[in-house]
Formats: structure tokens, C-alpha cells, sequence
């Protein structure tokens, strides 16, 4: 079922589905994306949990079939998700996020405890304890004049950051849902005109903020969450409630061709509850 939800003058829209998708304020996990994806990034997932659990898979703003603002940061991308938490009545969640969503999620979660269960993070970069910061581009870059067919935009689709490739059958649907009609043909759905400023103190303090049990997810190769990256996190994020887990041979997109151990380790933060023990989990 998908639905739209006005934040702050923007639609947001999200859809539900799984176990329990017709009932009201159920125990739900919310599925939160990256940067310039959306919401069928969790294709993958889907089915391993949609029998036991309601998911909410959100559009972010900018994003998808959402609607576009001037400006976007990760606090009003947060305050996106919480107006869908809002709109479905929601009270217990586990949050799982990918990439830049993961940054979103922490926000949510360190702001709206009582409302969080766990959160789980997928190739998440929380940056920003040194100087230079990294910068994402202040808007998104990439090919302006649309394709002239939908076929051509999904010959051209490729995961970034670039790694080996993913089977066809896991990036077309996902293409073919980034794309929309314009003037000339087909164009991608994320919005390059808004300014995107990530705010890194707002993540950081965040996350030192964060009461909730958090279980953070990496691939052994992955060119956003390298070694360096995973020191930062382990600095920043609190010890006696975050595991850290590696997926050997992964990637950045996790999501996508390590579906069924991401599935698990989503599950499995389902069913911590209120319990802040750490854990250790050793590579699988």
C-alpha cells in the first residue's frame, strides 16, 4: 500500500507492506535508503521479512516519488521520516538504513528514543571528527538530457560508488523505478536542483547521544567504510550498546547482493528490544 505524508510542506511518500501492513501502529521496521536512490534499493529484503514484520519502506525527500525542496540536509531528512512514523501512528520500530541513510537513522533514533527499538546500519560513513571534512556534492551531478527511452536509461544505470557488478536482476527493477517521464524522454527521479548541505554535527552529536542498541554493518571492501572509517565509528558511536559486523567480500550495497545476511542481521536487532548489551559478532 503506499501512501504520502506532508512534511513541511513536502509530500513524503513511503509505502507498507509485509505481516500485519493493514493494522495500526504495529511493531514496525523502517527501511531508509542512501544518497540519489530510493525505496526499491530493498528489493532484496522484502521478501525475506514481509511474512513475520510490517515494512516501511520510505522515500526520503528529493528522492524517488517523493516531492523536491530547496534545500536538503540530514536533519530534514530525518524530520521526513519521523512525519512517517507520525502518519502511520507508529511506536516501536527498528530502523535499518543504508549509506547516507544510516546518518538519517541515527538522527531519528537519538531524537525519538522512546519511539526506536534498535537501529542497524549498512555501509553507513560518519565522518566529520577531522578536518577536511568530506563533502558531498552541494547538488547531484550526472547526465542532464534525458534518455531517449527507458531501455537506453537502464543500459546506463551502474552503482555508486562503482564495484564489481551486481546480476541484472537485482539493478534493473531498481532502475526502472529511478526513472520518470519528462520533456524529450526519461530522467532520473532524485532532485539535482536542491542544495544538499550535510551536517555533520548534527550527526555526530547524534550519535554520541544515542541510547538505543545499534548494530553497524560493513563490508570487508568497501570504498565508503574502510578501515579508517570504521575506527571513526567506533570513537563516535557508544560502546556498551553498538556491535560492529563485517561481512566478508562485501561491498557497499550490502543491501543488494548480501541480502539474506543483512535480512538476518535486521531480524536479529528486531528481537533485541530494550536490551543494550554488547554484543560481538565475528565475520560469517
Amino acid at each position: 500500500m503506499d501512501f504520502s505524508v506532508d512534511v513541511d510542506g513536502v509530500p513524503i511518500r513511503y509505502r507498507v507492506t509485509g505481516h500485519g501492513a493493514h493494522d495500526h501502529g504495529a511493531h514496525d521496521i523502517v527501511l531508509i535508503h542512501g544518497h540519489l536512490a530510493n525505496s526499491q534499493w530493498w528489493q532484496q529484503i522484502v521478501p525475506l521479512l514481509g511474512d513475520r514484520y510490517r515494512l516501511v519502506l520510505v522515500d526520503l525527500g528529493g528522492h524517488g516519488d517523493s516531492g523536491h525542496r530547496d534545500a536538503y540536509s540530514v536533519q530534514q531528512w530525518a524530520a521526513d521520516v519521523v512525519g512517517v512514523l507520525d502518519d502511520l501512528g507508529s511506536t516501536d520500530v527498528v530502523l535499518a538504513a543504508h549509506s547516507l541513510g544510516g546518518a538519517v537513522a541515527i538522527g531519528v533514533a537519538a531524537q525519538h528514543s522512546s519511539r526506536v527499538r534498535s537501529v542497524v546500519l549498512f555501509d553507513t560513513l560518519i565522518a566529520g571528527l577531522a578536518e577536511p571534512r568530506p563533502q558531498l556534492p552541494e547538488r547531484p551531478q550526472g547526465r542532464s538530457v534525458p534518455y531517449s527511452t527507458v531501455a537506453e536509461a537502464i543500459s546506463r544505470f551502474r552503482l555508486m560508488p562503482p564495484q564489481p557488478p551486481v546480476a541484472p536482476e537485482l539493478t534493473t527493477p531498481i532502475a526502472a523505478n529511478s526513472l520518470k517521464a519528462v520533456e524529450g524522454g526519461w530522467a532520473w527521479k532524485f532532485d539535482r536542483v536542491g542544495r544538499v548541505t550535510f551536517d555533520y554535527d548534527f550527526v555526530l552529536d547524534s550519535a554520541r547521544a544515542l541510547t538505543v542498541p545499534l548494530t553497524y554493518v560493513y563490508g570487508e571492501l568497501s570504498s565508503v567504510v574502510t578501515t579508517a572509517a570504521v575506527a571513526d565509528a567506533e570513537r563516535v558511536l557508544p560502546p556498551e550498546t553498538s556491535t560492529f559486523v563485517q561481512i566478508p567480500g562485501g561491498y557497499h550495497h550490502l543491501v543488494l547482493d548480501h541480502a539474506e545476511r543483512c535480512a538476518a542481521l535486521i531480524e536479529e536487532s528486531a528481537a533485541i528490544g530494550s536490551t543494550c548489551e554488547k554484543r560481538t559478532v565475528l565475520p560469517q
